[in-house]
């Protein structure tokens, strides 16, 4: 089975990790400073590595730059207990799979980890400048974006996996085998098409793109919008090239082309949505209107 290594100084942390890990059949490491952290990896064989992004002698972010210039790829995982966004959008430039904030959901780290086991080192997310995928995965890249972009035809915000697969014909389980092979986790995957379909209904000026989101409150907002590189609220540009320029959910050029080609196929009217003139299709389980942020509050309706 492949093994993970857990880097945190957290020793509470370390001891969930591990057991929820292992239950799941993973062997793993566990270390509590980078330097240990860099010894396990030359003596070891890791296939994932899991870290915090504070440890006692040095950063998450430093781990990052210290392995990709020392030409390791080994896939790596980023957990922070805050989001700071200017943390996420290096981590993601770096080449890291994920960004979890702790504390760290069960659910949540399985799925991170399966997403990064799949990707051999060669394989892991390279840094932004010359990034590309082989055209052996183009096919993936692609379908991928098929089932991605028809999410901005969407009445409704589409929050969960479940609902995405609803609007595109597809199970759950179907759209996560589309992520993984396309190398994107779901959640990444799934916040991307939330925040593509705001920015899309936005043009015009007649809403801001995060009022178009369906989110709890401003700090659930706050957590989505860092996820993706964006400061605050009015962050999210409502400009689409702007948007797929600035954001870092989806790094590779060449899978953000996937999805460009995917929008100008919607906008010629080559897809079954466009076809239909945007037909609001029938909903058995949901319905009601997206709430709006006005003011400091938020979820508060604007009637």
């Amino acid at each position: 089975m492949p093994q993970v290594l857990l880097l945190d100084d957290d020793v509470d942390t370390v001891r969930q990790l591990r057991g929820v890990l292992e239950r799941d059949g993973y062997r793993s490491l566990t270390a509590m400073t980078g330097s240990e952290g860099l010894r396990s990896l030359t003596q070891g064989d890791v296939d994932v590595v899991v870290m915090g992004s504070r440890l006692p002698d040095t950063s998450g972010v430093e781990m990052l730059r210290a392995l990709r210039a020392d030409g390791s790829s080994v896939p790596v995982i980023v957990m922070s207990a805050v989001c700071r966004v200017a943390e996420v959008v290096t981590a993601m430039r770096l080449g890291a799979v994920d960004f979890l904030q702790k504390p760290v959901a069960p659910t949540e780290l399985l799925h991170a980890v399966a997403l990064a086991v799949t990707l051999q080192p060669h394989d892991a997310p390279a840094p932004l400048e010359g990034a590309g995928i082989p055209a052996r995965e183009a096919h993936a890249a692609a379908r991928w974006a098929r089932a991605l972009v028809p999410i901005i035809d969407s009445p409704i915000d589409v929050r969960t996996l479940a609902r995405w697969g609803q609007w595109v014909s597809l199970s759950a389980s179907a759209i996560r085998n589309r992520c993984r092979t396309a190398r994107i986790s779901a959640r990444r995957s799934l916040v991307f098409g939330r925040m593509l379909r705001a920015v899309h209904l936005s043009r015009g000026g007649g809403e801001r793109p995060e009022n178009l989101l369906d989110v709890a409150d401003l700090r659930t907002l706050a957590k989505l919008l860092s996820l993706a590189g964006f400061q605050h609220a009015q962050a999210l540009p409502g400009d689409m090239q702007e948007f797929l320029e600035r954001q870092v959910l989806v790094r590779d050029p060449a899978v953000l082309g996937e999805i460009r080609r995917a929008l100008d196929r919607r906008a010629n009217g080559r897809t079954p949505a466009a076809r239909a003139g945007q037909q609001v299709r029938s909903w058995t389980a949901v319905a009601g209107r997206e709430p709006r942020f006005e003011g400091t509050r938020a979820g508060e309706s604007s009637n």
